[in-house]
């Protein structure tokens, strides 16, 4: 494994773990914290928490789709299109792919302008 792979991979692991603790951590953690609270406060918190995410998870959802798409094409297995349906690697690749992308649609939905 050369330095180029070695570092597109682990970059897109450290960004997914970050990507899915934030989500998991806001549902599990400051979700039930924020509801505890006054209307008006949960609103100011929510509005700083969503500034913030809008701000850091556009760039970290993006890297995270990018650096999978590198590492599963340029940097990994799969050499053509065909391959993805024809092995377990490009099987799993294209589902993954898929659910980064409507992980990433719904993320931007619920975190995008307006939804305060």
């Amino acid at each position: 494994m050369d330095w180029v792979t070695f570092g597109a991979q682990w970059l897109h692991v450290l960004l997914g773990i970050t990507w899915f603790g934030y989500s998991i951590s806001m549902y599990y953690l400051v979700g039930p914290a924020i509801s505890n609270m006054s209307v008006d406060a949960q609103r100011e918190a929510n509005s700083h928490l969503g500034r913030l995410a809008a701000r850091v998870f556009p760039v970290v959802g993006s890297l995270v789709l990018l650096l999978g798409v590198i590492r599963g094409t340029l940097l990994g297995p799969i050499d053509a299109l065909a391959d993805l349906w024809s092995t377990t690697y490009g099987i799993t690749w294209t589902v993954a792919l898929v659910a980064t992308i409507a992980l990433f649609v719904t993320g931007a939905r619920l975190i995008g302008p307006g939804y305060e």
